[in-house]
């Protein structure tokens, strides 16, 4: 909708496509999609602050080097994260979740909920062989 707002009439948006914003990692997927709050606060005074925005997608998340997540428009909006899960990677590793849906799919538990296909195998659901 936003996108439609830009093309036909030249309202600016901004969507922010939030990761995992906690005060710090909770497991190893989060090594990836971790937002920190202080980066958070940053992104959204950028947001506002911009002097032009266009119609803008950014990835929310902290300088991650795990970050599965490629360009955005962070640049438009002068910001760049400043934090990192990087320093947590140790205390994380190999922590997962337990359930293969919310380690599969971008939206993690919210995946999850109310899925429907079944109990299904890691194998199944990444396509690895038996």
């Amino acid at each position: 909708m936003g996108r439609l707002y830009w093309d036909k009439h030249g309202v600016e948006s901004v969507f922010l496509r939030i990761g995992s914003c906690f005060p710090e990692p909770v497991d190893a997927r989060m090594l990836a999609t971790w937002l920190s709050y202080d980066d958070l606060c940053r992104l959204v005074a950028r947001c506002v602050l911009a002097e032009r925005t266009g119609c803008a997608v950014v990835w929310g998340n902290s300088a991650n080097a795990r970050s599965f997540w490629g360009e955005d428009a962070r640049a438009r909006l002068g910001w760049a994260p400043q934090d990192s899960a990087d320093g947590f990677a140790g205390q994380l590793a190999g922590k997962l979740s337990g359930d293969p849906v919310i380690e599969r799919y971008q939206g993690g538990a919210y995946c999850a909920n109310g899925y429907s296909r079944g109990e299904a195998s890691p194998a199944d659901l990444f396509g690895w062989p038996d």
